[in-house]
């Protein structure tokens, strides 16, 4: 069964076979503008691009990220991006220098902590 959707775009894609014909025989550049524009006029409009979400209250007044924005990291990426071993991430965790949330019994540290901690530590290291 053809849908009148079908049926326009079948009908939209002649017209512009027809165009591509008549530029390609040279004829009256003028009539085929017309037709260009008209055959344009006839199609569907471009859909919009879906809407950003937006962050929920609570994020905008703190200035955070949605959750959905936010890389976590296993205690082992961790230590292979900072070189140290697991053990070394558990006790900054533990400690409270390196936020973590628990997932079971594993941990997880969102990236952007890990990043700011090993900046901050490098501040540190160079007042010194």
């Amino acid at each position: 069964m053809i849908t009148s959707d079908q049926t326009a775009k079948e009908a939209l894609r002649a017209d512009f076979d027809q165009l591509a014909d008549d530029i390609r025989a040279n004829t009256d550049m003028d009539r085929v503008k017309a037709r260009l524009y008209a055959a344009m006029r006839q199609r569907p409009p471009i859909p919009a691009p879906p809407a950003e979400p937006q962050p929920t209250p609570l994020a905008r007044r703190t200035g955070e990220r949605p959750l959905s924005d936010v890389r976590f990291l296993t205690v082992a990426e961790v230590a292979a991006i900072m070189r140290v071993s697991k053990m070394t991430v558990y006790r900054l965790t533990h400690a409270g220098e390196l936020p973590a949330i628990r997932v079971g019994r594993s941990f997880r540290i969102p990236e952007q902590a890990v990043h700011d901690y090993l900046r901050d530590a490098n501040e540190r290291n160079q007042a010194m």
